[in-house]
């Protein structure tokens, strides 16, 4: 199996589905737009995901608090729904199993940072009750954005606590941040990487979804879902 070109293919996928919109609305209407690059790495992870998890939009409702509206929310199925029309979702806190945040473009520092304390926020929300099933965080951006800037965005944040932490970015087509804190290597242990990986970065944003998922299965499977000569070679910067 060509691991790389699987996951370059994703990147073609999800341009030739952003693009689809665009050009018939061109720039006359860009909520629709920005909906559609929701809805086109949805449709991407929903059908990979396992049975027992539900993929929509919406919002998590906790007995004193509101989350603001989550772009893709994950799970679990196998617990009610407050309610549900289509993909759009009311969910319990213990309920959740992963949030990302769906971006064309960062347009400045200050949005980054307000990007991420909407996640940030979301993702204490969703631990207030019971961390047992939450798993990740996601910031997925279809435009190339700094990625040393986003690292210094989360270390002013301190992005990384329990349970407010940032586990994995995409940004444009090359760049992938992902935090550490599940490994036995104390050189990657509680810290940041930031990756260029050529035309892979989206792919590498949704397997890791998937790996989050269920860490048995990706250690099991490491090497049919990522490149065998991993990302390390590609590492461009670390914040620990």
């Amino acid at each position: 199996m060509d691991q790389k070109a699987y996951l370059k293919s994703l990147a073609d996928e999800l341009e030739s589905l952003k693009n689809r919109v665009r050009h018939f609305i061109s720039d006359s209407h860009w909520l629709s737009d920005g909906e559609w690059k929701e809805s086109a790495l949805k449709s991407i992870i929903r059908r990979n995901l396992p049975c027992n998890i539900g993929i929509g939009n919406g919002f998590i409702v906790s007995e004193e608090l509101v989350s603001t509206q989550i772009d893709i929310l994950l799970y679990r199925n196998d617990l009610p729904v407050l309610f549900k029309d289509g993909d759009f979702t009311f969910v319990t806190t213990d309920s959740v199993v992963g949030i990302i945040e769906v971006k064309t473009k960062i347009n400045s520092d200050k949005e980054l940072k307000e990007t991420i304390e909407k996640i940030l926020n979301n993702v204490e929300l969703a631990c207030s009750k019971d961390q047992d099933n939450f798993r990740f965080s996601g910031l997925f951006v279809y435009e190339d954005y700094d990625p040393e800037k986003v690292l210094s965005v989360l270390e002013n944040l301190d992005a990384r606590g329990d349970p407010r932490c940032m586990n994995i970015i995409s940004l444009g087509k090359d760049h992938f941040i992902r935090f550490w804190n599940d490994t036995h290597d104390k050189d990657k242990k509680d810290k940041w990487g930031a990756y260029h990986l050529n035309n892979m970065a989206p792919g590498y944003f949704i397997n890791n979804i998937f790996a989050y998922m269920n860490r048995y299965w990706a250690n099991q499977n490491d090497k049919v879902i990522f490149p065998v000569d991993g990302k390390e070679n590609y590492l461009i910067d670390s914040y620990r």
